[in-house]
């Protein structure tokens, strides 16, 4: 009774380990006077997807949509024109002292980068600082 006891109580143990397991780190960095079609370093996906988080956003220049900025996920594929995964994400709240995030399904083994696509609504003039930004799988 008493060894059943012990593998039950190991097994949930395990289980909740398993459950809580924060996500592993791809890597972290910050960008600063990122203007639109500025490209991130790129990392192989190893979990069948990745999660971009964003903090301490500023951005300098005038735009439509003041305090966005528009980043997607791109595949970079090899001889041949990269491609977007997904839509793009939207960033506001890091502006605003609080944290933006956005994350997609991919492939275990996809190389990929993330992208600047827009600053304050526009695509030329604005440049976006981040702060911190940390990528998981």
């Amino acid at each position: 009774m008493k060894k059943s006891r012990i593998a039950v109580l190991a097994g949930m143990a395990g289980l909740l380990v398993f459950i809580d397991s924060p996500a592993a780190l791809a890597w972290s960095s910050a960008m600063q006077g990122a203007r639109p079609g500025f490209e991130s370093r790129t990392w192989t996906v190893k979990h069948d997807g990745s999660r971009a988080s964003f903090r301490e956003c500023r951005s300098h220049g005038r735009g439509p949509d003041q305090n966005t900025v528009l980043i997607s996920m791109w595949e970079n594929v090899p001889l041949l024109p990269d491609h977007r995964i997904g839509a793009r994400a939207r960033l506001s709240e890091c502006f605003k002292g609080g944290r933006s995030s956005f994350g997609r399904d991919i492939p275990t083994g996809t190389s990929v980068y993330l992208r600047v696509d827009q600053v304050n609504g526009e695509n030329q003039e604005s440049t976006v600082d981040i702060g911190t930004i940390v990528v998981t799988e």
